[in-house]
């Protein structure tokens, strides 16, 4: 039997005295990429936090339940958090480029952080941007800072410092939700793209975007999974009527 890449039973979360998350268990295959959508508050931001051991950096914050990432629960007493997050990486809602590093620092600041020695720093660099689309936009202007692009490059430049990491699962939080039209669609190219490396999670609001990109989409609501199907089985013909409202624009 294939061990899913990721795998989550009964994960329960509480913020101070807010239960976020209710006992959530899901499946994720290799490769694969799973859109989660529902209302605000539904538990999802924290979800993901929960995935790179994120969650547990907030003040008040517990969690309960397994997550294990192939086979290996990433809450055992002998797991590094910090390689936990090197295997998980994050990509928040806002684009958040170094203020202080340029374009091509940005891209490893990941690495240098990490005070590890990059071999051939500016190949890496260059198959980074590449992979994000970036590259023929700041080939010649690499060492200008990486808050001197658009907010559609800075989020692609953000995917590229993450992916430098060569993370196994890329989580992704509402990544277009302050980006335009074109910005957004470049996005959801570079998903496309990134599916043959890497599995991927990503929370939306944009119904449509999930139903273009996602393999598959969970459905959360008050802090509970509600659904989780094949994303043409969600949004044509859900099991549940909570989802029907919400695909439907009933609530949320």
């Amino acid at each position: 039997m294939t061990i899913p890449k990721l795998s989550v039973t009964d994960l329960k979360a509480v913020i101070g005295t807010v239960e976020a998350l209710r006992g959530i268990s899901i499946a994720v295959a290799a490769n694969e990429v799973l859109a989660i959508i529902g209302p605000s508050g539904a538990g999802k931001s924290t979800f993901l936090r929960c995935l790179n051991r994120m969650h547990e950096t907030r003040p008040g914050a517990t969690m309960s339940g397994k997550v294990k990432l192939d086979g290996v629960d990433i809450h055992a007493r002998t797991i590094d958090p910090v390689w936990v997050r090197r295997r998980v990486g994050l990509v928040f809602q806002r684009p958040n480029p170094l203020p202080m590093l340029s374009i091509g620092e940005n891209v490893v600041a990941g690495l240098t952080l990490a005070g590890e020695y990059i071999e051939r720093r500016d190949e890496l660099i260059e198959t980074m941007l590449r992979r994000v689309a970036l590259w023929n936009d700041v080939k010649d202007r690499l060492g200008k800072p990486g808050t001197s692009l658009s907010s559609g490059q800075q989020q692609r430049l953000c995917i590229a410092r993450a992916l430098a990491l060569r993370p196994d699962v890329l989580l992704m939080d509402e990544p277009c939700s302050s980006l335009d039209p074109s910005a957004t669609a470049r996005i959801e190219e570079l998903l496309n793209e990134l599916r043959s490396h890497v599995t991927m999670l990503i929370v939306t609001h944009n119904l449509q975007q999930a139903a273009r990109v996602a393999d598959t989409t969970a459905f959360f609501h008050e802090g509970r999974l509600v659904e989780h199907d094949r994303a043409n089985v969600i949004f044509t013909n859900p099991s549940d009527p909570r989802t029907e409202d919400y695909i439907t624009g009933r609530f949320g």
